[in-house]
């Protein structure tokens, strides 16, 4: 009990602290702050509360500074995939596509911006998916957005699923003179990332054949063993497929990690 109380006095303490700071302005000292109160006050909503808010509005903040660089300097490939990572979390996953997409095009022979593009493709996709219906709606009304969600996000998966092959395109346009310069190391190659990503798309898509090849090769990287085993437990067993050999990927889609 006293180790309870010492932390509840603790939390308070630094949310005393952070609200002092936010009344300066101070808003990097409140976050500081208001983390330190979570930590120590778990169950305290009232300290979430403020700890979300100020996340929310860091994102925020974050969003508009890249948003203005990407205006500023359009050829810059990374400050697009920064902005896009904040244009999936302020729940905007066509437009983060689009700049991963433009990011692509920018740095062609760039494998770390296929494997984002990669991840953006089945994010969009999950969170179309995944998007909640409204309590009050009728069940045929809730039937239908779902139809709706499947066909928004079938697109995205499907191109998460077909990086693979826009690597190949890609690496046959290269002039072959110019392959020296990458002697000893691998160009635009289908690494573990992107195998991990096609799989998972596969797995929402109700593609088992694709998802089990490319799952089971991303397992082998000790660093995505752990989700590529995650996803390989949501294929159904092969007498679940329908008369067409695929799952329907919005039934996978319920228990994915």
């Amino acid at each position: 009990m006293i180790i309870i109380s010492l932390n509840i006095y603790a939390g308070e303490s630094s949310a005393i602290t952070a609200r002092q700071a936010l009344s300066k302005g101070d808003s990097q000292a409140a976050l500081i702050n208001y983390e330190k109160a979570v930590e120590k006050d778990p169950l305290n909503a009232t300290y979430r509360k403020e700890l979300g808010k100020l996340y929310l509005e860091s994102l925020k903040l974050a969003s508009h500074h890249f948003q203005k660089g990407v205006h500023l300097a359009r050829g810059d490939a990374e400050l697009r995939v920064l902005y896009a990572s904040t244009l999936f979390q302020s729940g905007q996953p066509e437009e983060g596509v689009r700049h991963l997409e433009t990011a692509v095009l920018l740095r062609p022979l760039e494998q770390e911006f296929y494997e984002d593009l990669a991840l953006g493709y089945v994010t969009a996709g999950r969170l179309l998916l995944e998007k909640p219906t409204r309590s009050d709606q009728s069940a045929q009304k809730k039937r239908a957005h779902t139809y709706l969600q499947k066909d928004m996000a079938r697109p995205y998966l499907l191109r998460a699923k077909g990086i693979p092959q826009l690597l190949e395109k890609r690496k046959a346009q290269i002039n072959k003179r110019h392959l020296r310069y990458w002697s000893g190391a691998p160009y635009l190659g289908i690494t573990p990332k992107i195998q991990l990503y096609c799989g998972q798309a596969a797995v929402l898509l109700g593609d088992q054949k694709a998802a089990l090849h490319y799952l089971e090769q991303a397992a082998q990287d000790a660093s995505l063993k752990e989700e590529a085993e995650l996803w390989l437990g949501l294929i159904p067993p092969p007498d679940n497929t329908n008369p067409c050999g695929d799952t329907s990927y919005s039934s996978s889609c319920q228990g994915s990690p």
